[in-house]
């Protein structure tokens, strides 16, 4: 083959490459905003207010009510979710505290850089914050939640 036509065809593979690539990122960008979106419940509210007074023809008071309604479960939801986040949080600090358990010295070292990294990308990514490393079980072993 010619030094023309491998320049062709390289350029064409650097040019598929590149577009997956960008792709890849732009399809992270849009799962990390929808997924920040799900944890808000006022965008769900909003939506649900905007297409039941549609669909149902509201009338004024009939909006304000609905509006009180919503917001209402938005703020329960609200509070279901700081409460699940709190304990899953909770939940991975445990696991890393079992694991550490196991560990030697150097793999802890190891583990503690680990932690920290996904520490960091739950921060960023998620605006999400772990309880300290030392943290103790919201509920003793003995006790049932309900």
């Amino acid at each position: 083959m010619n030094r023309r036509r491998l320049l062709w065809i390289a350029a064409f593979v650097l040019a598929f490459v590149a577009g997956g690539i960008a792709g890849s990122v732009a399809t992270q960008a849009v799962l990390r905003s929808a997924f920040r979106k799900s944890l808000q419940p006022e965008t769900w509210t909003a939506a649900a207010e905007k297409k039941l007074s549609s669909r149902l023809q509201l009338t004024a008071p009939q909006q304000q009510q609905v509006h009180g309604i919503l917001r209402g479960m938005g703020n329960e939801f609200r509070q279901i979710f700081c409460r699940a986040l709190d304990e899953s949080g909770l939940t991975i600090v445990q696991a890393g505290q079992r694991i550490d358990a196991i560990l030697t010295p150097e793999q802890q070292r190891i583990h503690a850089d680990l932690k920290a990294r996904l520490r960091q990308r739950l921060s960023r990514d998620l605006h999400l914050e772990l309880p300290p490393d030392d943290a103790k079980p919201l509920v003793q072993p003995n006790e049932t939640r309900h």
